[in-house]
């Protein structure tokens, strides 16, 4: 008996983020990840898999919009004509929290051997496996009972593969403190499952010998720097794993300037000088530390940006100086768009929150709803 299959997880389509455009007029974040999606469609075909399995959040939102969905559809087609089965399980991004707003997976399992999982745990039985898929519970207490119930429909001909969306929690932490976020423990992970195909934390990693995040197939916040994106081949038979990578868009995250008694023209030429020759087409950030709020203010706008006119992005994020128990932050009145993103620079710790919101609500104030 052999088995092979690829594992991929939170694709995102339809994310939205920053104001570049591609050539084409399209968010350029947006066509990062079809891009990201497509390629990871490419593997697969030429790996040749028993099965694809796509471990949670395919779409963005419960929401997508038709062009995320028209993608999905074109890119899962491609799967289900070469005749490979594809099971695909909901997560927390696209969940709706009423079940009369329905989910944006079920137009896909129109297409043959294609297998959304959204509604309810199911086993999907192939020639070599059984899937034991259970898509984003609406309660801890529902995953719970979910999880407790696989043992009661365990193949004994076949490999038993399980598919999770959700942070894990033992001797390390995989989580990411989002809305909706499952979390369980790594000791309900079943070291007698064959395989255990886990999305939600956004990075390639081993959490037990038989249970792996496969990580996300872009990057979506400056805590993802650094790590390379791709999807996994598993081998059951053999018992290996080997992780391809993806071209993806480089972030960086520079080192911090410390600003204390700087005036507004050091610090100017402080950044310029800090930004590197090789930023084009990428993604950057460089904070400000300790900086006083009227010297924020005095900072040369101008000179900064020209020096990052080829990024995708720039973000400078000020880390101002309080002044007593309460200091507000002021500065002159830019962009609608660039006050929002500076405001929930300010405010928001954690870099998933920080990138959803921001992406949300430039969403709205841009009013994009295509």
């Amino acid at each position: 008996m052999s088995m092979k299959l690829v594992h991929i997880s939170d694709t995102h389509l339809g994310y939205f983020a920053y104001r570049k455009l591609n050539p084409d007029g399209l968010n350029q974040r947006e066509a990062d990840c079809y891009n990201a999606f497509s390629r990871a469609i490419d593997l697969a075909l030429q790996i040749k898999p028993d099965v694809v399995l796509h471990a949670g959040d395919l779409f963005d939102t419960v929401r997508p919009t038709n062009r995320a969905m028209a993608f999905a559809a074109e890119q899962t087609l491609r799967l289900s004509e070469e005749g490979i089965p594809t099971v695909i399980i909901s997560g927390n991004h696209s969940t709706p929290r009423m079940k009369e707003t329905g989910s944006p997976l079920r137009f896909l399992n129109c297409f043959e051997d294609v297998h959304a999982v959204f509604d309810r745990p199911r086993t999907i039985d192939l020639p070599e496996a059984r899937i034991h898929a259970i898509p984003q519970c609406p309660s801890p207490v529902q995953l719970k009972e979910a999880l407790s119930s696989v043992n009661d429909h365990l193949a004994k001909d076949r490999y038993n593969i399980l598919m999770l969306h959700v942070g894990v929690v033992g001797l390390q932490a995989f989580k990411t403190g989002e809305f909706n976020e499952q979390i369980v423990s790594q000791d309900e992970l079943d070291p007698a499952l064959d395989y255990i195909a886990l999305g939600h934390y956004h990075q390639c990693v081993e959490v037990t010998p038989n249970a792996w995040y496969a990580g996300s197939t872009e990057r979506f916040g400056f805590g993802e720097v650094g790590q390379d994106k791709g999807i996994l081949e598993v081998d059951l038979d053999r018992h290996e794993k080997k992780f391809h990578p993806l071209p993806v868009r480089d972030m960086l995250d520079l080192t911090p300037i410390e600003c204390g008694d700087l005036t507004p023209g050091q610090i100017t030429q402080a950044i310029v000088d800090a930004i590197p020759s090789d930023t084009e087409d990428k993604i950057v950030r460089l904070r400000l530390r300790s900086i006083p709020r009227h010297v924020y203010r005095s900072i040369d706008q101008d000179a900064v940006r020209s020096s990052f006119a080829n990024a995708t992005h720039f973000e400078l994020v000020p880390d101002i100086l309080e002044e007593g128990e309460m200091d507000q932050v002021q500065r002159g009145i830019g962009a609608l768009t660039e006050e929002f993103s500076m405001y929930v620079d300010e405010r928001v710790e954690k870099d998933g929150e920080r990138v959803r919101l921001k992406r949300l609500g430039l969403r709205y104030l841009e009013g994009d709803e295509a």
